[in-house]
């Protein structure tokens, strides 16, 4: 990923209506087909899920709005007929 890609995520991010209460946006993982963010957002203990499930749901919609895909782990199966059978 470049400091583009990640200016351009992190740009993403602070659009959406949680950006006030986003304490840190950074890259916590390199994955094998991935880049991990951590986002630390900043709310009252009550308050913690639904901003958690908001803010999951928002991230996703920024994401679709800006053709952002998240890449999914693929494995591809071939299934041979006609095979042994003892």
């Amino acid at each position: 990923m470049t400091d583009f890609h990640f200016e351009c995520y992190k740009e993403v991010l602070n659009k959406i209506s949680f950006s006030k209460v986003l304490k840190q946006v950074a890259v916590s993982e390199l994955g094998d087909s991935s880049v991990k963010f951590i986002i630390l957002p900043w709310v009252k203990t009550g308050d913690y899920w639904s901003v958690k499930f908001d803010l999951t749901r928002k991230i996703k919609e920024a994401f679709d709005k800006n053709n952002i895909e998240i890449p999914f782990p693929q494995r591809a199966v071939h299934i041979i007929s006609g095979g042994r059978t003892n």
